[in-house]
């Protein structure tokens, strides 16, 4: 009974183990970012006379809804930062754009936590450019695709962190023709989706009990207390086999014309009655 009970125990232990956790999170997700966006022209191109104090420090915020654990829609607001140079002009151009953002996210998890993603949109931006610390201002307003690229951690089945890539293409000023840029953001982000995993119970089946170790399971043993040397039946009761034995205890002998045994026959009378003391009848 003892080893039976062990293994119930063991089986019931092994069930939070194979629990697992299933996507019984919310579909809605929401997150920040920060990091580094560099426009297109740039100090690097060698398209302006000189470069001035740049504020390249761009930051986003957004919020998103998933239609599978590997395709979603996301909202966003995206400021893009500020750039300074000085053009060939001898014009002072300080130039920024941020706007709404509206796009499509595509998810591929590996390597367990792990997963890289892709992403395309627009960006309704407006863009702005304080010429001449002031004196001169542009702005305009219009929609320009992006496209992004990214790899991420799940730190918990809520909270993910992802390297972002975004390539914007057209931040046009087109009232006045005064700027046509692209940009290239390099950042992190942060975000976190609603609700809790569920875990999942696997049923583990125990072995089923057989207290009296006689192969028939404790739910059909009609005879619960067998000894273990004993052969059973299908209902778990011992199979008894009736067998025939002769002994000769020698003749019962009585008095003449009477039914009173002479006392030479008593010794032979108690080795019959012990022998049947010591072998009874067994039940069918």
């Amino acid at each position: 009974m003892m080893n039976n009970t062990l293994k119930a125990i063991l089986l019931t232990s092994m069930l939070p183990l194979a629990a697992n956790a299933t996507q019984e999170l919310s579909p809605w997700y929401v997150g920040g970012g920060v990091g580094i966006n560099n426009y297109e022209p740039n100090c690097d191109q060698k398209t302006m006379k000189s470069c001035g104090t740049d504020d390249p420090y761009a930051w986003d915020l957004f919020g998103g809804y998933l239609f599978s654990d590997n395709f979603g829609v996301e909202l966003g607001y995206r400021d893009l930062g500020r750039a300074e140079w000085v053009d060939y002009g001898n014009k002072l151009n300080d130039v920024g754009a941020k706007g709404m953002t509206l796009g499509v996210v595509g998810i591929w998890p590996f390597a367990n936590k792990w997963s890289i993603s892709a992403e395309a949109g627009a960006m309704n931006y407006t863009i702005s450019n304080n010429r001449q610390w002031g004196t001169e201002y542009y702005s305009d307003s219009g929609v320009a695709p992006y496209i992004g690229a990214g790899i991420g951690y799940n730190i918990t089945d809520n909270i993910k962190l992802q390297a972002k890539y975004r390539r914007y293409e057209n931040l046009d000023e087109n009232e006045y023709n005064t700027l046509e840029m692209q940009s290239n953001y390099w950042g992190l982000e942060l975000s976190y989706r609603f609700g809790s995993p569920a875990p999942v119970v696997v049923a583990v089946a125990a072995a089923p009990l057989d207290s009296d170790n006689d192969g028939v399971e404790d739910s059909m043993d009609k005879c619960p207390d067998t000894p273990a040397n004993h052969k059973v039946d299908a209902a778990g009761c011992t199979i008894y086999k009736e067998v025939t034995e002769q002994r000769d205890v020698g003749s019962i002998l009585f008095d003449n014309d009477s039914d009173t045994v002479k006392q030479v026959s008593y010794e032979r009378i108690k080795k019959l009655a012990d022998y049947m003391a010591q072998h009874p009848a067994q039940p069918c």
